[in-house]
């Protein structure tokens, strides 16, 4: 519950940042921005989910895993967008969730095996958006993302590029194809921990709202 309430704040926050950026932008550099309608949708809420693989981490388990996240974008010019999200990381496979590290040395306390996924990551993307034409696009862009496994929590800064297909339907509906490459390097937060350098590749599948 605690974890849902974090992602609900996160995403509120997110709103109002995007919200005033995009606004500055449009006051700062009217030429990019396309004149005002009644009619014009430069909102748009959605959800997407797909799989990945990726470099594996200390601890993190396999090299496969499932993403999954919701997003919210503003639509600046004709074909630029920002947008800012959450997403969750699970690695999949099997794990022994017994294992406590203490000094940088596995003690196995209780000999549990779970099976995957593990959500062992939470990503805060901002991204830019350019379309070319009605269908094809691309994407790139930064992300916060915070590792947590027991008791260890690494904070990390990443990348992400992206170049996908998207249709959009009259009553503001969408549908996303997204194949996408990114990293992170993770900072050490507690004693006996390395940095980690995380490398993945993925495709995320997506539907949103345009309103």
């Amino acid at each position: 519950m605690k974890r849902v309430t974090n992602l609900l704040v996160a995403v509120m926050f997110g709103f109002w940042v995007q919200t005033t950026m995009a606004q500055r932008v449009e006051e700062k550099m009217p030429e990019l921005v396309e004149p005002k309608t009644e009619v014009d949708k430069k909102n748009t809420i959605g959800v997407h989910i797909g799989p990945g693989i990726g470099g594996v981490m200390a601890g993190g388990g396999t090299p496969c895993y499932l993403s999954a996240g919701i997003d919210y974008s503003r639509r600046f010019s004709e074909r630029w967008s920002f947008s800012i999200g959450v997403e969750q990381l699970g690695f999949l496979g099997k794990r022994n969730v017994g294992d406590v590290q203490k000094n940088g040395e596995t003690i196995v306390i209780n000999d549990r095996i779970k099976n995957g996924p593990h959500w062992d990551i939470t990503s805060i993307p901002v991204q830019l958006k350019h379309k070319f034409g009605g269908l094809v696009f691309i994407n790139f862009g930064t992300a916060l993302n915070v590792f947590h496994n027991y008791n260890n929590t690494k904070v990390g800064l990443g990348w992400s590029f992206g170049v996908g297909f998207e249709r959009e339907f009259s009553n503001g509906i969408t549908f996303s194809l997204n194949p996408y490459a990114g990293s992170s390097i993770f900072v050490q937060q507690m004693e006996g921990t390395n940095d980690t350098r995380y490398v993945k590749l993925g495709v995320s599948l997506g539907t949103g709202y345009k309103f």
